[in-house]
């Protein structure tokens, strides 16, 4: 982008490296969970974007911070240089459960305003800004979760980025699941190899 458009103003979402798997795994369920199309594509496409972190025409936010933190989008409209005026407006009549129009006076076309109006139908229902929760508590399996933490670079990049201060207790749990479940399997096979041999019937 900045060598075709030098001047550009550049927003970059990042997204739980947890979710991203979750997500990316229901895409390419065939696919090799820490491989390119998976863990491997969330890690290579967030570091080759620290590769301009300190750009001033770039701006990194978390995907999560857009459904709870306001400030985030203001944050967007500092770095693009935009009038937040519009975007206040808009908060505020959603907070008075005002249907939008397109112009001040309500000048807007009748299909316009009639678009405008399910549109802020749709948007009350979805009831936005809230938080959004992560999927990967519920949904990750403990194997999964090993895969990451034992990822070093999906690892420094969750730390990076702050994920890890997110529920660190589920994560720690998730672990420690995968931990056990590792050395029951190990003495299980243990058992196996050393249990002495059936006899025969002659």
């Amino acid at each position: 982008v900045f060598a075709t458009l030098p001047s550009a103003r550049v927003v970059a979402l990042v997204r739980d490296g947890r979710d991203v798997l979750l997500s990316l795994l229901e895409r390419y369920p065939r696919a090799d969970p820490a491989g390119p199309l998976c863990l491997g594509r969330w890690v290579n496409d967030n570091t080759a974007l620290l590769l301009y972190a300190s750009d001033p025409r770039l701006l990194v936010l978390r995907y999560e911070d857009l459904f709870h933190s306001l400030d985030a989008l203001r944050a967007v409209c500092r770095h693009a240089a935009l009038d937040p005026s519009p975007l206040n407006a808009m908060l505020l009549d959603y907070a008075r459960g005002e249907t939008p129009t397109l112009t001040p006076d309500g000048s807007a076309p009748r299909a316009s305003r009639a678009h405008t109006a399910r549109r802020a139908n749709q948007t009350r229902a979805a009831t936005p800004f809230r938080r959004a929760s992560p999927r990967w508590p519920d949904h990750l399996s403990p194997d999964l979760a090993t895969l990451v933490h034992h990822t070093r670079p999906a690892s420094r990049l969750l730390a990076l980025f702050g994920y890890l201060d997110v529920e660190p207790a589920r994560w720690r749990r998730l672990l420690r699941d995968a931990f056990h479940r590792r050395r029951r399997r190990a003495t299980s096979i243990g058992n196996r190899s050393t249990s002495p041999p059936i006899a025969r019937a002659a």
